[in-house]
């Protein structure tokens, strides 16, 4: 036999024996199979798929033994990351892998008047209620014009609570020159549902799994608008500004924005604007540099004149990163970015080189959080001309700045057992310069490690549920202070801790307690 034959007789003898993965699909809601599911099972280097027949189920063949991660796709319910891994040994055929995949909701209704009567082309968004760093927030999830009969029909969304706003376009987009006139002028303005004028104050829609939310429908409110008028000034240039002023409004989270395009004389003109406090922005860049102005406005009970918006050109911050307060010695890639604490605001973002510089380019003056996505290394120090920041939070001025940080590897680390397996574990410090949050999934037996942790005072949780969002708002977790292990980290060491998550029904309880 020639040498070539044998020596691939050889390696198929050694080559590990295939096995099989096979299990079902169901929907979560009714317990019912769901077909044409698409499965996709990863592992190191081999990827397998297959699609569930019409009694939801799949198999798979010549799964080379290995540990395996799947994921699950069907049309019309969530995408489902399974967190159990599934372990194939050499020869073995795996059954009963079970999915339960969560189905999309519907919500739908029609925009009417202040005489009840249907309005056509309103613009209706929904939004999600969500929970994380920055609080409670309302994640958009879709917007659509209503159509002749004045519906909208909102389709595919997750489960979760949500607002709905219908918007009048005609008024987002401004005049296209300076108006005036005698005649008192009135508008259909933004509404949440059923007729709030902010979001706080607007009914929520709970959507459970695969239901379909009828007769949500909103009444627009009509109430006197104005105008906000005004000239952008950009010192020392005679260019004229590419860009529309934008009106937000300045004391709430709600999305509500108003433009009004830049005329060649540099005046601009707000219409269709509601009585408030509104933050007038101008943003705008070339290939050389960029623009900014910012200014609070406030409408009461007439039009607003002769608003004057300085534009300022915009400047960089650039940085160095030092690594273990030495010189840096070949730094990985990690982002850095400037968070404002104003709003609107525009997050600046930047890639640190491997010799520790970077480069933060048109940032615009104003109050910023330093964040650096990374533990490994974790940021230690922050210092913005010269000056400590402790907590990270720097006051960039018009002519931008040196940033200086401090990366460190000498993180310590927590380790322990958490009773049940696949449990979330946290581990939050209120004195680092961490953006969140550690995380960590336990494993088998409940096992779990937080490594590169930053020196200092942590309150560490389990939780039952992987809810990532819920976990990292700092509100929902002070519900839970009494169940927190404190634990202490100190520079390289290595502590140890027994947890007892806390239950996903005490979560959803504890949910329905937020504000």
């Amino acid at each position: 036999m020639p040498l070539s034959h044998l020596f691939l007789a050889f390696l198929f003898l050694q080559a590990p024996k295939p096995g099989s993965v096979s299990g079902t699909v169901t929907n979560a809601a009714t317990g019912g199979p769901v077909r044409k599911a698409h499965i996709t099972l990863r592992a190191a280097e081999q990827t397998y798929t297959a699609t569930t027949d019409a009694e939801g189920h799949f198999a798979v063949s010549g799964v080379t033994p290995g540990t395996l991660q799947a994921q699950v796709e069907c049309a019309g319910f969530q995408a489902l990351l399974r967190p159990e891994p599934v372990r194939v040994a050499e020869e073995q055929h795996v059954t009963n892998v079970t999915v339960a995949l969560i189905p999309n909701g519907v919500i739908t209704g029609r925009v009417l008047d202040e005489n009840g009567d249907p309005m056509p082309q309103m613009m209706v968004e929904a939004a999600l209620e969500t929970y994380g760093l920055a609080g409670r927030t309302l994640s958009p999830r879709g917007s659509m014009q209503t159509d002749d009969r004045g519906v909208y029909r909102f389709f595919d969304l997750p489960a979760g609570r949500y607002f709905l706003m219908a918007s009048n376009p005609a008024l987002a987009g401004g005049w296209n020159g300076r108006v005036h006139g005698d005649a008192v002028e009135t508008a259909y303005v933004a509404t949440w549902f059923p007729a709030a004028a902010e979001s706080r104050a607007a009914t929520a829609n709970q959507l459970a799994p695969g239901a379909e939310l009828g007769g949500i429908d909103i009444r627009m409110r009509k109430m006197r608008v104005y105008h906000v008028r005004g000239k952008v000034v950009a010192p020392g240039s005679q260019q004229r500004l590419d860009a529309p002023v934008m009106l937000a409004a300045c004391q709430t989270a709600d999305r509500q924005f108003l433009y009004a395009p830049i005329l060649r004389d540099g005046s601009f003109d707000a219409s269709g604007v509601e009585p408030g406090s509104w933050c007038a922005t101008v943003t705008a860049t070339n290939p050389v540099h960029g623009f900014y102005a910012r200014q609070t406005v406030t409408v009461t009970d007439h039009d607003v004149n002769d608003v004057i918006l300085t534009v300022a050109a915009t400047a960089d911050v650039r940085g160095l990163a030092l690594l273990d307060s030495g010189a840096p010695a070949s730094l990985p890639r990690l982002p850095v970015q400037l968070v404002p604490l104003e709003t609107p605001g525009r997050t600046v973002s930047a890639t640190i080189q491997p010799d520790g510089t970077f480069t933060l380019a048109n940032t615009a003056a104003g109050p910023y959080r330093v964040e650096v996505n990374s533990r490994t290394p974790y940021l230690k120090a922050v210092r913005f001309n010269g000056q400590d920041a402790p907590d990270g939070r720097i006051l960039v001025p018009s002519s931008g700045g040196q940033l200086m940080l401090s990366l460190a590897t000498d993180g310590g680390e927590i380790g322990g057992t958490a009773s049940g397996e696949n449990a979330l574990i946290t581990a939050f410090s209120s004195s680092g310069l961490e953006a969140g949050p550690a995380i960590a999934g336990a494993g088998s037996g409940g096992n779990f490690l937080l490594r590169n942790l930053a020196p200092g005072d942590y309150q560490v949780l389990a939780w039952e549920t992987r809810d990532y969002s819920l976990v990292q708002y700092a509100e929902f977790r002070k519900l839970f202070d009494s169940r927190a292990v404190s634990v202490t980290v100190r520079s390289k060491s290595h502590e140890t801790v027994t947890l007892t998550p806390v239950t996903a029904a005490e979560m959803e309880a504890a949910k329905a307690r937020l504000p």
